[in-house]
């Protein structure tokens, strides 16, 4: 959802995986992100359990941080009991040089972000 999104930004998920994002964004990259981002995915993971538990099926569920900054040693240690799998901005650009996403993939991807918690919770009990 745009706003109140508990913790998630990305609910992304296929046939075999259940992923759950914590964005976070710095205007100078190189710089640490903050702290709370990897207790907020986990607190977000918490908030939406019992959805997740109804429709991810045989389905793993991930966990993942994605900045354009880096995360202290302290948060990435914090993250790895829960195999919090951090991709910064190198592992992002590398993403993008082997998957490139255009603009049209841009804005279809828009058109499909929720405006609500509510709509979350219905789309996510649509998921088979």
């Amino acid at each position: 959802p745009r706003s109140n999104d508990g913790g998630i930004d990305i609910f992304a998920w296929n046939h075999d995986e259940f992923r759950l994002v914590q964005c976070k964004h710095k205007s100078q990259a190189n710089k640490m992100v903050l702290s709370e981002c990897v207790e907020e995915l986990l607190g977000g993971q918490q908030t939406y359990q019992q959805e997740i538990n109804k429709v991810k099926g045989r389905r793993r569920i991930l966990l993942s941080v994605m900045t354009n900054g880096n995360l202290s040693l302290r948060d990435r240690l914090r993250g790895r009991p829960h195999d919090v799998h951090v991709f910064n901005r190198k592992e992002i650009w590398e993403q993008l040089k082997r998957d490139a996403v255009t603009h049209a993939d841009l804005c279809e991807y828009r058109g499909r972000r929720c405006a609500s918690r509510k709509e979350l919770l219905d789309r996510l009990s649509s998921v088979v």
